[in-house]
């Protein structure tokens, strides 16, 4: 038995015009035994919401209405200075945590353990239909060197803040490891994985809501590409070895996967912007050097390949067996 209990998680919900599904996520909140919910509304100021208080008018909820636009990963940078609990437990305006859950996912909370990752259900918000991402019959744990080298290969399993659970002090607390010019939920998986044991649990305990307002559907990609781009940069130059080789690796695994979508597109037709596909060859070529003259690299690049673009190795993306992946 884990000596933490929910109390001592903070429950940390950033919210940029909350939509008519925001109810049920501060009711998914209210339903865990949490003592510190704290909601932040982002640009409070330009887009003023009055719709939701008499949901947020209530003693155990904090909230921060913003009266500037601190951007996606800001705002998750500003609740996270504002916790105070050793457990970090974020959830997105359109995301809910089912009742009894929180309390299932701290029972397996440790002092060596960093990151506890749930494989999350993703429901459309239109049609109701609910997919997962991945299989996972049962918990899986790996020791931090471990997973630093599984996450070179499979990339953000652990997936969005919604879908994981932090010890706080295994967390970056700087603005530039928050930076909303890069996926920085996947920077923030990674050096969490650094400092200390991995967990990855079953499915059916995190409801992601999709529409077609999710910052992944309209960031764009030349927004795509500048985020990928400076993660690996921001990785490489984080001071901590294991870190920099998932920098490296990324680096030159995405640029290629970004070369294989820019000639994906020019083959249907569209237009390309030929600085994004400069781009593109630059952040291959930066790691290429890197790549070739280690073998672990070398080994790790080839994997991540095979995880990311073939079906033969590891069979179909879609509902993939992770633990098809020994380490």
């Amino acid at each position: 038995m884990s000596k933490y209990t929910e109390s001592d998680v903070s429950i940390l919900i950033p919210v940029f015009k909350p939509g008519p599904y925001f109810k049920n996520c501060i009711k998914s909140a209210l339903a865990t035994s949490s003592e510190e919910i704290i909601v932040s509304i982002n640009d409070f100021k330009n887009y003023p919401i009055y719709d939701f208080d008499h949901i947020l008018d209530n003693k155990r909820i904090s909230v921060i209405r913003q009266q500037k636009q601190l951007g996606l990963w800001g705002n998750h940078l500003f609740l996270l200075r504002e916790s105070t609990k050793p457990w970090i437990k974020f959830l997105h305006g359109d995301d809910l945590i089912k009742n009894g859950f929180l309390k299932e996912l701290i029972e397996y909370a440790d002092d060596k353990i960093s990151v506890i990752g749930v494989v999350v259900l993703y429901q459309d918000l239109k049609s109701g239909l609910i997919q997962k991402t991945f299989e996972l019959k049962d918990p899986v744990r790996w020791t931090s060197d471990d997973y630093m080298k599984r996450v070179c290969i499979t990339g953000n399993e652990l997936g969005c803040p919604s879908s994981t659970l932090y010890r706080r002090d295994s967390l970056d607390f700087t603005e530039e490891a928050w930076a909303n010019n890069m996926n920085s939920d996947y920077v923030a998986n990674i050096i969490a994985a650094s400092r200390g044991d991995v967990m990855l649990i079953p499915p059916g305990g995190i409801i992601s809501g999709n529409h077609s307002g999710r910052d992944s559907f309209n960031q764009g990609f030349e927004s795509f590409l500048i985020r990928h781009i400076n993660d690996a940069k921001y990785l490489n130059k984080y001071p901590n070895i294991k870190v920099n080789k998932v920098g490296i690796i990324y680096g030159y695994v995405e640029g290629i996967g970004v070369v294989r979508s820019l000639i994906g597109m020019l083959r249907r037709g569209k237009k390309v912007r030929i600085s994004n596909i400069f781009k593109s060859f630059k952040m291959v070529l930066s790691y290429l050097p890197k790549v070739i003259i280690n073998k672990e690299y070398l080994i790790l690049s080839y994997k991540a390949f095979c995880w990311k673009f073939s079906s033969t190795k590891y069979g179909n993306r879609e509902n993939r067996d992770v633990t098809i992946l020994k380490m």
